[in-house]
Formats: C-alpha cells, sequence, structure tokens
C-alpha cells in the first residue's frame, strides 16, 4: 500500500514553564533561570522540528516544480562506463525525477531531508528497517499480490467477476475499495497491457534505488551496497530486453499499483516524461551504456 507522509504533532508547552515565565518580578532568581532555560529548551525542539518539516517538503517541490533534467558530476564524453554505472542507469527514473546526479554512488541531496522521505513513504527509521524493505522486496514486493491479481481477474468467467465486483461494492466506500475496483477492471480489460507486465521491474528497480538511499543514510556500507545493487542489476539484463523495456515495465506496474490514484497521476506523468527525455537526449545513459555490457561476476 502507498504511505503518506504524517506530519509530527507538535509539543505542548510544560504548563509549568508558563507559570515561571509569567513569575512576578519578586520571584527568585533560581525560579527565573528555571523558567527561562524551559522556554529555550521548548524553542530549541519547535525549530529542530520546523527545520525537518521544511527539509523534508520544501526542496522536494522546488526541484519538482523545475523541468526534467539529466545531472551529471563530469561530462558525457569523459564517461568510461563500469557495471555501476549500469546498475545507476537502471534507476534514472528516479534521478531524474529527484534531480540527483546519476553517474556516481554517493548522492548529494541533504541527509535530513532523505531520512523524512524514507520514513515518509516507505516507513524507514533505521538500520534493520531498511534491510527488512529490501529483503521484502527480493522476496515478494508487491509482484507476489499485483501479478497474481491481474491474471486472476483476466482469466474469471464473467458470472464470477460480477459476483466479486459485487461483493467489493457492498463493502464501505474507501480509497481502497476504489482502488481494488479500479485494479479488477484494468485486469479485465487489459488496459495498457497489463496482462504482458513483468512486475519485477517495479520491485528491482526500487531495490537498487533503496540500496543507493541507505549508503547515503549510513545505513550501509559502500562495498555492501555495491554488491547487492549489482546482483540486481544482473537479474534485470537477464529478465529484460533493454532500457526501454525494463523502464517501460516499470511504470506500467507502477501505473496498476497506483490503482487509477487521481493524486499519483502528476507523478506518473513525471515517470512518462523521463522516459521520453532518456529516449532523446543524445547523451542518455541509455544511449551511451550498451544493455548487454558485462556486469561482472553472478554471485559475486
Amino acid at each position: 500500500m502507498r504511505m503518506e507522509c504524517d506530519p509530527a504533532a507538535p509539543r505542548r508547552l510544560p504548563a509549568t514553564a508558563w507559570l515561571l515565565a509569567a513569575a512576578p518580578a519578586s520571584s527568585p532568581w533560581y525560579l527565573k533561570l528555571l523558567g527561562a532555560a524551559i522556554m529555550a529548551t521548548f524553542g530549541f525542539f519547535l525549530l529542530r522540528m520546523l527545520y525537518r518539516l521544511a527539509a523534508s517538503l520544501m526542496p522536494r517541490k522546488r526541484r519538482h516544480a523545475e523541468a526534467l533534467a539529466l545531472r551529471w558530476s563530469g561530462t558525457a564524453g569523459n564517461l568510461q562506463a563500469e557495471p555501476l554505472h549500469w546498475a545507476l542507469a537502471s534507476i534514472l527514473v528516479f534521478s531524474v525525477r529527484n534531480r540527483d546526479v546519476w553517474d556516481q554512488l554517493q548522492l548529494d541531496d541533504p541527509v535530513e531531508e532523505s531520512r523524512e522521505l524514507l520514513r515518509a513513504s516507505w516507513g524507514i527509521r533505521d538500520q534493520a528497517g531498511l534491510k527488512a524493505q529490501l529483503f521484502d522486496l527480493l522476496g515478494e514486493g508487491h509482484r507476489a499480490h499485483l501479478q497474481p491479481m491481474v491474471q486472476r481477474f483476466a482469466a474469471m468467467p464473467q458470472d464470477r467477476y460480477e459476483e466479486a465486483r459485487a461483493q467489493i461494492l457492498s463493502q464501505p466506500e474507501s480509497p481502497e475499495q476504489r482502488e481494488h475496483l479500479w485494479q479488477m477492471a484494468a485486469a479485465r480489460d487489459n488496459r495498457d497491457g497489463i496482462r504482458h507486465v513483468d512486475f519485477l521491474a517495479w520491485d528491482l528497480v526500487r531495490y537498487i534505488w533503496l540500496c543507493r538511499q541507505g549508503l547515503h543514510l549510513g545505513y550501509l556500507e559502500e562495498p555492501e551496497a555495491r554488491a547487492m545493487m549489482l546482483r540486481q542489476a544482473r537479474l534485470l539484463q537477464q529478465r529484460y530486453r533493454g532500457w526501454e523495456d525494463c523502464a517501460t515495465q516499470f511504470m506500467q506496474a507502477r501505473a496498476f499499483w497506483a490503482g487509477g490514484d487521481p493524486s499519483m497521476e502528476a507523478s506518473q506523468q513525471a515517470v512518462r516524461d523521463t522516459i521520453q527525455l532518456l529516449r532523446k537526449d543524445r547523451h542518455s545513459p541509455w544511449k551511451l551504456i550498451d544493455w548487454s555490457m558485462p556486469l561482472g561476476n553472478a554471485s559475486a
């Protein structure tokens, strides 16, 4: 399920602090000092909370309002492609939209911003949370639920399909209900060719992106992150026919996962625009890096 960001509730100032701060001038000096210390502590935590909120929201909004562009640490002419560049090219749908430098493993985003992004969108708060999410993406991911759903409703006899739809409609209206009805209809109608979509790209591209984020936040060491990214890059390479095939499968799987949610359309359009940009840009990594380049030992 998609996760929405829940803003932290502001901390309430202890009643004693107000009383101490409002103490009459004749109060003992130590009471005045204690009141001032309490107020200063409260002010510190309030400012820190506001900073975190601003860091998590404002920079991303500003970047997303700008035109999509491919950012380099160097120049396209100096690129000497290696296996890690292949893995980084597989997550360009994220790198371009987030205005990240694509051709280096280390991110240059503020750490606090990345930490808030993982917390709000993935529920990841620490190393254990990251590794649990990575394990889930490898073991099952969304493909374990969405791929069988498409197959089930595509092959279901019409009378059983109508019964299943009526059962869902009998439940209280909710976003989950609307999402399920949209997915049923999409599978039934083969919307955007969803019956032929391989959902593995949706899970593995996000896995590689999460490894990069985990390194940025110190949850993974660089050799560990590099090895994990390359292992899944090899699987993507074996499974798909090329850059555009992998990206298109990712985009279509993402659309089905979104379930027709109108609030997701802007980000889905950004994915489409990114793929279009990478098709046309003469310096696109998809044109500079051979999809079939050797990626090293599969056991590494």
